[in-house]
């Protein structure tokens, strides 16, 4: 993740098998383990991970990319255990990406008390950041604390407000739980839009998903709000006043795809076209499977 999980830190070895040795080397396999680990081939990644780890057996970072491998294909087991020892050996240290990636793996397992113990330590080392709060705060939904993953969240939002977890995690929670749809669609959208297509891709199908669920299931005012605004929009005669007033229908409603593309259309008679075209990215993200653009 980015800041929000999972990161493929470099490993940097100089040592290297005697030439003419007939296997791998450690230079050889950090680099083709590390390619295909960035490439997305983690099963191709695996064995090459594997010889690097048994190559250079006190390396945190060798038993940490390998766990990311083993993650990456859902074998929270195995992944779990490289972490462990990768945390082990990096205990004195105040690194934590190891900690952050065994306290994923095991919520993947549902071993929630093993996960929060391991963001707690690594909490201790480096203080409440948004990233760890987030995991936390989702081992407490898990187990159905909700108020206190609230206050969890709300923490981590403080620290850090751009991160990916955080938002998609407060917008479960509002969905789910407080059913503070309006909210959740906003954290929904801003997750999406401060990530990549694919970068995600469970995550952004849970979030288009719901979004399209809010959508189906609005509020009587809602749409009354969004189709006062498309009438104001399309019955306007200047330009730039129908922009705004479709720019107040995707505001009452932005799970609408119909009010974006109007406001899409009314940016570009007005001129606007730069910001047209951020709206058409926007558009492009938030509704994928939506036809007009």
């Amino acid at each position: 993740m980015k800041d929000s999980g999972v990161i493929f830190l470099v490993i940097l070895f100089v040592a290297a098998l005697s030439p003419g040795c007939a296997r791998e080397g450690l230079n050889d396999a950090v680099r083709n383990g590390q390619v295909a680990l960035y490439d997305g081939k983690y099963e191709e990644a695996v064995p090459h991970l594997k010889r690097v780890a048994a190559l250079a057996p006190e390396e945190p970072y060798a038993h940490y990319n390998l766990g990311m491998a083993y993650l990456m294909l859902g074998k929270n087991s195995a992944a779990a255990k490289a972490f462990e020892r990768a945390a082990e050996l990096s205990a004195a240290s105040s690194n934590t990406d190891a900690l952050e990636a065994l306290g994923e793996a095991r919520r993947r397992q549902k071993r929630f008390s093993s996960a929060k113990s391991a963001y707690e330590q690594a909490m201790s080392r480096v203080g409440r950041h948004g990233r760890l709060l987030a995991g936390l705060a989702a081992c407490e939904m898990a187990e159905g604390r909700n108020e206190y993953a609230l206050s969890l969240l709300q923490e981590a939002l403080r620290d850090s407000p751009e991160n990916p977890a955080v938002l998609f995690n407060m917008a479960l929670l509002k969905k789910n739980v407080s059913r503070d749809l309006g909210s959740a669609a906003g954290y929904y959208i801003k997750y999406l839009l401060l990530t990549s297509p694919g970068e995600f891709p469970e995550q952004d199908a849970a979030a288009l998903r719901a979004l399209a669920e809010i959508h189906e299931f609005r509020d009587p005012e809602v749409i009354s709000n969004v189709s006062r605004y498309v009438n104001a929009s399309r019955s306007a005669s200047d330009a730039g006043v129908a922009a705004q007033y479709a720019y107040g229908a995707v505001m009452a409603d932005p799970t609408d795809p119909a009010a974006l593309l109007l406001f899409i259309d009314k940016l570009d008679a007005a001129g606007r076209k730069d910001y047209a075209e951020q709206m058409r990215s926007r558009y492009r993200r938030l509704f994928p499977g939506a036809l007009g653009l």
